[in-house]
């Protein structure tokens, strides 16, 4: 196991981003609360994971939530053109106006989330498997190890859900290989780690709660994006000594 001190980068206007996601954030929770998703019949998976996709969201419930995010935003859409959009970035056809397109995103979490609250899940104490989130089948994950005992969690960004998961490995390919796993961190950013897994070449961010207190792990995730950044430049860098399976 191997532990790099990396360059997270200087973010740029970090206040004003983060006034633009807590407005962004008052909204979605707003439309939460006003809309019910409970009456939802999702397909019948018959006890199989995940219990549902981003495929069967209401896609009328995704669009006016990203309506009404646009509106936040100052950015105003016709319902039909967003329609058309949506599709384009289903396909991974997306060119251009990258915030309108994160606002999507935003808009496909909080309906994701809306769904997951509603959903009879009981919580385990036991480890679970890691990736994908066992709800909504997305692999959009971070971990954390937890304030009191350091047990770690493997959290979903997309739909919130979270569960206990094995104190290592890696959440992608689930290799237990110490060896194989470096830990890229930055002084700007303590109690945050991003594990790089060198037997499939992929990465996600730990969370070590224990050294910092985090409300918000999703403005967590966005505020310590530099060091995205930082684990896709080490990984370009290194590939060619990586044992990729």
């Amino acid at each position: 196991m191997g532990t790099e001190k990396t360059d997270g980068g200087q973010a740029t206007s970090l206040s004003a981003v983060k006034e633009n996601y807590l407005k962004m954030r008052a909204e979605i929770t707003a439309w939460q609360k006003e809309n019910n998703l409970k009456d939802l019949k999702l397909p019948s998976r018959s006890g199989q994971y995940p219990l549902f996709t981003i495929n069967d969201l209401p896609e009328n419930a995704i669009i006016d939530l990203w309506d009404r995010l646009n509106i936040v935003a100052e950015e105003k859409i016709d319902h039909s053109k967003l329609a058309v959009l949506q599709d384009e970035f289903s396909a991974g056809r997306i060119q251009g106006n990258e915030p309108l397109f994160s606002r999507l995103s935003l808009a496909i979490a909080g309906v994701a989330q809306a769904v997951y609250q509603q959903l009879p899940i009981s919580a385990s104490v036991d480890d679970q498997p890691m990736c994908p989130c066992p709800v909504c089948g997305e692999d959009n994950l971070m971990t954390t190890l937890d304030a009191l005992n350091g047990k770690r969690f493997l959290h979903c960004l997309v739909c919130g859900n979270e569960r206990p998961i094995k104190i290592s490995g890696c959440i992608h390919c689930g290799s237990e290989n110490s060896s194989q796993q470096t830990y890229l961190n930055s002084a700007e950013f303590p109690g945050v780690e991003v594990v790089v897994c060198l037997d499939c070449g992929q990465y996600f961010k730990e969370i070590d709660l224990r050294e910092r207190r985090v409300e918000d792990l999703d403005w967590e995730n966005i505020r310590t994006l530099p060091l995205h950044y930082a684990a896709e430049q080490w990984i370009l860098k290194n590939r060619p000594t990586m044992s990729l399976n």
